[in-house]
């Protein structure tokens, strides 16, 4: 059984408990600032900001920064947000603002750029490019409750010049982004030789790897298929890995300048074989001048092979002639 003082005791207490809740229902809470906050959605809350916020009492501070934003609040600023919800905000921290932040996906430029190339090759522009924004630090911030979805609504190139303007959208932004410029090149895989050859050495498919190079990094003259090096020969040195230009490699030589060649000669009934010696160098099915070594009249042949060329019958009166003596 409860004596007679205990009594008064709760009985004191339950008073003093709900003088406490009327008190705090007319004159609202005691708050304390949480500090510099991130949130997620459109809104800041006063709960967003302050400790001790009543459920049935908490209202809006401002609407929330652009995701990726933030937004500053100064003393005064929460101390009316405060009041008119019924609470006190006595600013024992003795803070001069605070700073409200919006999370936020963060799509990056060579995210942008990697949904433009596709875009670019889905349209039948090319296979590959390499794109690059004209702000390469640029970020795109997306809301955190929205799912982190990036769509091209318009997209303008110059096939020519690589120039080009696009247009994006994305959930919980709107429509109001402003277009993006940049330059997207074409990227072609060219053949290029795997080790440095030898000059004069005949290249086989085994010699060749494959390189990427933008479009507008070639010149004029280099080699973009395979079909240009396969069986041709290096006239001067060829780097490995580098760009092959047209006028580095040449057919393989077989008749090289200063060395000897059985030369023949046939017209109907008559087949005649004089030695000469080439006056240049000679690939195959080529037409070099040719010294005759006893005559040394000089006159044209067509190399056949290795130390073996056939004199041009309209150009070998002279040589043919003296050979018969």
């Amino acid at each position: 059984m409860i004596s007679r003082n205990t009594q008064k005791v709760l009985l004191q207490i339950a008073v003093l408990a709900g003088a406490t809740m009327l008190a705090t229902s007319a004159y609202g809470a005691e708050l304390t600032l949480r500090g510099d906050m991130e949130v997620i959605e459109d809104t800041i809350y006063l709960s967003d900001v302050f400790n001790g916020v009543p459920l049935d009492t908490d209202g809006i501070l401002a609407r929330s920064p652009a995701p990726g934003e933030r937004e500053l609040f100064r003393v005064h600023d929460l101390e009316d947000a405060a009041e008119r919800a019924g609470h006190t905000w006595a600013n024992d921290e003795r803070v001069r603002r605070v700073t409200i932040t919006r999370a936020s996906h963060a799509v990056e430029a060579d995210e942008i750029a990697t949904l433009i190339e596709r875009t670019l090759v889905a349209e039948g522009y090319g296979d590959r490019f390499n794109v690059n924004l004209s702000n390469r630090s640029y970020v795109l911030h997306l809301p955190l409750d929205q799912a982190p979805s990036v769509a091209i609504e318009r997209l303008q190139h110059d096939a020519r010049t690589g120039y080009f303007e696009v247009s994006l959208s994305a959930p919980g932004l709107g429509s109001d982004l402003a277009p993006l410029r940049g330059r997207a090149t074409a990227v072609l895989e060219i053949p290029v030789l795997s080790s440095q050859l030898p000059i004069n050495t005949e290249i086989s498919a085994s010699d060749i790897n494959y390189i990427e190079v933008a479009a507008d990094r070639l010149s004029q003259g280099m080699v973009l298929d395979a079909s240009e090096l396969i069986g041709m020969a290096p006239h001067r040195n060829v780097r490995a890995g580098q760009p092959v230009r047209r006028s580095d490699i040449g057919a393989l030589i077989v008749a090289e300048q200063g060395s000897r060649l059985r030369i023949a000669y046939q017209v109907p009934g008559m087949s005649l074989t004089v030695i000469g010696e080439a006056l240049e160098d000679g690939a195959l099915g080529e037409v070099i001048r040719i010294r005759n070594t006893t005559t040394h009249n000089v006159f044209e042949a067509r190399i056949l092979g290795p130390g073996t060329a056939e004199a041009i019958p309209s150009l070998a009166a002279s040589p043919l002639t003296v050979s018969m003596n």
